[in-house]
């Protein structure tokens, strides 16, 4: 069907793309883009709009210095919210894994859904932000661990980095579409889990984390 499409507007075959006949990305750059691709907002800096969106969204944000800093906002954090067992990717890095009394740290290897489901709550990384939605996207890259351990703990704590976070979402799928990971499931995070029926009822956590905060590092 794609194929046909592609014909009808006299574009090359889903086929070519597909054998190499033509790069994906050469195919990706004919696309007409008449939409803002790149941000050029003044006054506020890309970190500070993107704190904005996350509290907007009912984000608890957190600052650290550096990377040095983050494990004890960690364990501040994992002991406010009464988080008792947390389960991080194996590649998630020594400096942000928790090492006090009274959390237990469990490296995800391949665990069930049910027993993901019995961890109170999780932390990641994420593979870059987007400041004027307050988006976190993970890819499955490092640092960040299966789609599945994001959206089955009631907590999330994720750790991003300034120059991880972009102005706008065209700016995000550009570095998406190039990436190596191009095939990996993609997950866009916007806020706490929340929907509402149809008598606007909200009701939070039905189809992912109730609580998330990130701790945004200002240096390497």
């Amino acid at each position: 069907m794609l194929g046909a499409i592609r014909q009808a507007l006299g574009r090359e075959s889903a086929q070519a793309v597909e054998t190499g006949a033509i790069s994906r990305q050469e195919d990706w750059g004919r696309i007409e883009r008449r939409y803002r691709q790149r941000d050029d907002a003044d006054g506020e800096t890309l970190l500070e709009r993107f704190e904005k969106r996350l509290e907007g969204l009912g984000v608890r944000v957190l600052h650290a210095g550096s990377v040095n800093d983050v494990v004890g906002i960690v364990e501040q954090r994992l002991k406010a919210n009464a988080v008792a067992s947390v389960m991080v990717p194996p590649d998630l890095p020594r400096t942000w894994r928790p090492e006090g009394e009274g959390v237990t740290l469990i490296e995800d290897d391949r665990h069930s859904a049910q027993a993901i489901n019995d961890i109170a709550g999780v932390i990641t990384g994420c593979r870059l932000a987007i400041a004027e939605t307050g988006s976190i996207v993970l890819d499955t890259g490092p640092g960040q661990g299966r789609r599945l351990l994001t959206l089955m703990p009631d907590y999330h704590l994720c750790v991003i980095h300034a120059d991880q976070i972009v102005g706008l979402v065209p700016e995000a799928m550009s570095q998406l579409v190039t990436a190596e990971r191009t095939r990996a499931p993609i997950t866009f995070i916007t806020g706490p889990s929340a929907t509402a029926d149809i008598e606007l009822s909200r009701v939070a956590g039905v189809h992912g984390p109730r609580r998330l905060e990130v701790i945004l590092v200002a240096e390497a």
